[in-house]
């Protein structure tokens, strides 16, 4: 059953969908960038998850733990690497 009543008209913009509400919200404008995982954040940085957990502790890596859970913007880590946080070559 679509989410408009049978008598209305279907929605004609992009942004009166229901699915893209659920992407880029209720002004249209897109939503902030999904979390990563640490062996999602790993796999995009090419280095193993116990990297990324030595990188938490010794080198301030950019993350925020939700429960037990530590979670990554890209967009964060992407700048702390430019900036030279890995300490790398």
């Amino acid at each position: 059953m679509p989410f408009y009543s049978r008598t209305d008209k279907p929605p004609t913009r992009l942004g009166q969908t229901r699915s893209n509400r659920a992407v880029y919200g209720e002004g249209g404008a897109a939503m902030s960038e999904p979390w990563l995982s640490a062996e999602e954040i790993a796999a995009h940085l090419g280095v193993t998850k116990d990297t990324v957990y030595v990188w938490i502790a010794d080198k301030a890596m950019p993350a925020h733990k939700i429960g037990r859970l530590w979670k990554f913007q890209a967009s964060e880590v992407d700048a702390w690497v430019r900036r030279g946080g890995t300490g790398g070559k």
